[in-house]
């Protein structure tokens, strides 16, 4: 997954570094992995831009939480949008 941050601070990283997020996405999921797509990703808050403040982490730690208690009991490896489904 990527971790949320500001919008502002998504396009900083994406202009800078050559992050690539449809290749990384398309490669994790080559290599048998599952990427978690975090919904509402701009809706969490940051005291930076970038780092979570104590109520969105609590948030994002739940939804993740989520994402492998439910992937951990079906066959295949499910998207995170299908896990609350």
């Amino acid at each position: 997954f990527r971790p949320p941050a500001s919008r502002q601070m998504e396009e900083l990283e994406n202009s800078q570094s050559g992050y690539n997020e449809t290749a990384i996405v398309l490669a994790i999921n080559a290599a048998g992995g599952s990427w978690i797509d975090i919904e509402d990703r701009y809706g969490y808050k940051t005291y930076d831009g970038s780092h979570l403040n104590s109520q969105s982490a609590k948030r994002l730690s739940e939804y993740i939480a989520h994402f492998i208690k439910t992937s951990e009991h079906q066959e295949h490896k499910p998207t995170l949008a299908t896990a609350y489904e």
